[in-house]
């Protein structure tokens, strides 16, 4: 009897241990180092100023992403980058299905978006109840490849920030 191989997996996957606290908190800068986890998005861009080393799959203005990195290529063009402090951060462990970054939408309410790298009725989340003295409800617009809805609720049932703490988030994309 031959070995058995395993069938190759049909799907892409981010794996990541969010942490969140407090509510909307944009910040601009222009210099300086980048927290690993944060989602920036590059709002402008001066010639000579490289992102790509620290998870910008392009440098182009409008380009969202998750901080890989600390420093930039080169920043000394005075660049403007964009970040939310409520947003989610993530500690990535695993990434194949491509860019992706977390936003802050209201409070207990974030998305996790792409630019078009999921498709409808194709995603898995890891089981994450209970997090942090609260709920996540994960909601989707199946028309809609590009986010999906995060929700964090209190027993009551009202939306509440403050509710991950190195919490797993596990989301499949399906070939």
């Amino acid at each position: 009897m031959g070995i058995i191989l395993p069938k190759t997996k049909n799907y892409r996957t981010f794996i990541a241990l969010l942490t969140q606290a407090g509510g909307t908190d944009v910040q601009t800068q222009t210099s300086g180092s980048l927290f690993i986890g944060k989602t920036y998005e590059i709002t402008i861009l001066n010639a000579g100023d490289d992102f790509i080393n620290v998870g910008a799959p392009s440098n182009t203005i409008g380009i969202k992403f998750i901080a890989t990195g600390t420093t930039p290529q080169n920043w000394t063009n005075a660049s403007e980058l964009t970040y939310n402090n409520g947003a989610p951060i993530a500690n990535i462990k695993f990434n194949s299905i491509g860019n992706v970054w977390f936003e802050f939408s209201s409070d207990g309410n974030y998305q996790f978006k792409s630019n078009s790298l999921f498709t409808s009725y194709g995603w898995f989340i890891q089981p994450v109840s209970n997090a942090n003295s609260g709920f996540i409800v994960l909601t989707d617009d199946t028309a809609n490849v590009n986010f999906i809805n995060i929700l964090t609720r209190d027993s009551t049932d009202i939306n509440i920030n403050d509710c991950f703490d190195r919490t797993m988030f596990e989301f499949r994309v399906f070939n």
